[in-house]
């Protein structure tokens, strides 16, 4: 029924003893990177999976009933991610043939209770007229190597992939192996007695020495060497954090965060007292700068309700390579797990120490967050810029959150100075129109994250992590921009029932992540206004949830704070008025009436 494109139908497979021709890899590549879903994610919205069987199966059923590809015997599903989220279930899946993966191939799954269908992402080949694949390696391919089928647009081979981490250039590198004996690459990088826990003191930077004292960079506030002075040492923060307690002595480590060196001799920094005191010119004071702000994150996240987001000690090396670069590396076949790695500086080649800027450290976190949560490989262009631009968003709302001071200037201490002046910002006047193929991903990235600054100014930053947070789990490579803003109407549908949606969406709108049809959640709807009549006054002087409906109402009336929370809720069945007297503080509020077919909010003020 549905095919990625014409030419597929009928697509030329390569055997081994036809000698594949191997064009160079960025045009190998570049078809992996651009393809897109073959169908807009919310075709199937609201279809059913079948209840028979498990999840696994009914996805591959409904798969086989609505699209041709499957009609070869030989193509199959694997799934290779599963996740759940605090409103349904996300599956990963790649296409096979015999058995072998199909390099580039991806069917997400996005379901909700009942395994409703929220959103489907389809990128699959027609198979039906390929030849059995014949494997005979080149001499050269790694013993850890995996047998797959890559197409490049034209053609398929049978090839062989490794992954593996090169250290001296700072990337994950993705190799392909070709039977001629051709090779295509493509580098990823990420640009920046048992024990007890117990709480303990340290000195940081919260989150750098330039917010703590209202500077910019200059005069004493520079990085000298790495060295200390007065104004830098006066500049850090006493807070608490949780270490493990072992062998009368506190390690730095707890159940977030696992520092980690290079260096064989490296000793986990520790105390015999409960104050960790180091200035920045000591290499521990970025271990515990890093382990600090980590933490702190990790915390956050729990404390909006995502409980299994992150829920593994990640290994951190604060002082990982001589650069001035920082990265997250995934980790193969671990559940969407990876290493945080940050650059360091030296006298020949000074810089500000990356793990002693919060922002850096958020940031790059930000890509260990979205990584747990999808297990994307970010192809496409645009999918690695919304992963960009998620990074600097988490690293600029939690600067806000300690001072409102530059914080929308992206890695304040790390950037805007001599060894990067540009640095990198959370605000623009670019839109998702302006998004430019031949731009970084960085440039890029600005536009995502602008956008949900704006969103976290109007919403506030619990509501916005909750609903971006719960968006990740439905991320899908080759995403776009509208397929982003798109989710993220999703998200705030399922947390907030259509409360926010109206900013939201006019937010979205600003920044052209969705169209002019983006439609009206919670407005002013003329046919439910004119059907009742609510009492703001009785509310406002007594909390008094008043609502004459001039005829049979049926439906739900339910009382929200501004935050989201649902502070009550009832039924009604056929009653032509409501009223029930609430124990609400002074403040403002939203009462949410549905009648089952349609909504209306209305602002209330105690």
């Amino acid at each position: 029924m549905l095919s990625l494109i014409a030419i597929l139908l009928s697509t030329p497979f390569t055997a081994i003893g036809q000698q594949p021709t191997v064009p160079n890899f960025e045009n190998k590549w570049q078809w992996v990177e651009e393809i897109q879903s073959s169908i807009p994610p919310h075709e199937f919205k609201g279809y059913a999976l079948t209840a028979n069987g498990s999840i696994e199966k009914a996805c591959l059923a409904f798969i086989k009933q609505y699209f041709d590809e499957f009609n070869d015997p030989r193509a199959g599903l694997r799934l290779y991610v599963e996740r759940h989220s605090l409103v349904g279930t996300h599956l990963t899946f790649c296409q096979t043939f015999e058995g072998y993966r199909i390099h580039g191939t991806e069917i997400k799954f996005n379901l909700r209770e009942g395994r409703k269908i929220s959103s489907l992402f389809y990128t699959t080949l027609n198979t039906i007229n390929w030849p059995s694949a014949k494997f005979e390696a080149p001499i050269d391919v790694p013993d850890n190597s995996e047998k797959i089928i890559f197409f490049d647009g034209e053609e398929a081979s049978p090839a062989w992939l490794s992954e593996n981490l090169n250290y001296e250039e700072n990337t994950f590198l993705n190799v392909i192996h070709f039977p001629d004996g051709g090779v295509i690459s493509r580098s990823i990088s990420r640009d920046r007695k048992e024990p007890r826990d117990s709480m303990v003191y340290a000195y940081v930077y919260n989150p750098d020495p330039l917010t703590a004292a209202g500077r910019t960079y200059g005069g004493d506030f520079q990085n000298f060497n790495d060295g200390d002075n007065d104004s830098l040492t006066k500049a850090r923060k006493l807070v608490t954090v949780k270490m493990r307690y072992l062998a009368d002595s506190f390690w730095a480590e707890n159940e977030s965060v696992k520092l980690i060196s290079n260096n064989l001799n490296f000793v986990v920094p520790n105390s015999r007292t409960d104050t960790f005191n180091y200035t920045r010119s000591q290499d521990e004071f970025e271990y515990i700068n890093a382990l600090y702000h980590i933490t702190q994150y990790r915390n956050y996240i729990q404390s909006l309700g995502f409980d299994t987001l992150m829920n593994y000690q990640i290994s951190v090396n604060a002082r990982a390579f001589l650069d001035d670069n920082s990265n997250f590396i995934r980790t193969n076949n671990s559940d969407g797990k990876g290493t945080l790695r940050f650059g360091y500086s030296a006298s020949s080649y000074e810089h500000v120490d990356d793990a002693e800027d919060a922002d850096v450290v958020i940031h790059e976190y930000g890509h260990a967050i979205s990584y747990h949560a999808n297990e994307n490989s970010l192809d496409g262009g645009a999918r690695e810029a919304i992963d960009e631009g998620l990074g600097d968003y988490l690293a600029c709302a939690y600067s806000q959150r300690i001072s409102s001071y530059r914080s929308e200037y992206l890695f304040s201490w790390d950037g805007h100075n001599p060894f990067w002046e540009e640095g990198r910002r959370c605000f623009t006047d670019k839109t998702a129109e302006d998004y430019g193929a031949n731009d970084s991903k960085y440039e890029n990235g600005e536009i995502f994250a602008g956008m949900l600054m704006d969103v976290n100014d109007a919403l506030g930053n619990e509501v916005t992590d909750r609903i971006l947070f719960l968006s990740l789990y439905e991320y899908a490579d080759r995403m776009s921009f509208e397929n982003a803003g798109v989710l993220l109407l999703d998200a705030e549908q399922d947390l907030y029932q259509g409360i926010y949606h109206d900013t939201l969406c006019s937010i979205l709108q600003a920044y052209k992540f969705v169209n002019e049809g983006c439609p009206s959640g919670i407005g002013e709807d003329p046919k439910i206004k004119t059907g009742y009549f609510i009492d703001k006054t009785a509310f406002k002087t007594n909390g008094t949830i008043s609502v004459d409906f001039h005829g049979p109402f049926t439906g739900h009336v339910s009382l929200y704070d501004m935050g989201g929370k649902l502070i009550y809720s009832a039924p009604a069945n056929e009653i032509e008025r409501f009223e029930k007297q609430m124990p609400c503080s002074p403040g403002v509020y939203l009462l949410k009436i549905d009648d089952g077919w349609s909504q209306t909010t209305e602002k209330m003020i105690r």
